[in-house]
């Protein structure tokens, strides 16, 4: 068996090259896919029509000393 050879250097800089095109622009979705995704939901309107109703607390006495 023979030995390989090393490769150039414009053999090593062009396979780092590719290399790094591929992990950029590697295949991911579509583009109708993500769009799709993208979009935002329709609102669920309340069964019943109900009211939300949000009560804080009242405001705490300063403390003693301050």
């Amino acid at each position: 068996m023979s030995k390989k050879k090393p490769g150039s250097l414009t053999t090593t800089i062009g396979g780092a090259l590719v290399g790094l095109d591929y992990a950029i622009l590697k295949t991911g979705k579509p583009p109708a896919e993500q769009v799709e995704s993208a979009k935002p939901q329709k609102p669920v309107a309340a069964d019943d029509g109900g009211t939300l109703t949000i009560a804080l607390p009242e405001d705490a006495p300063p403390a003693e000393g301050s």
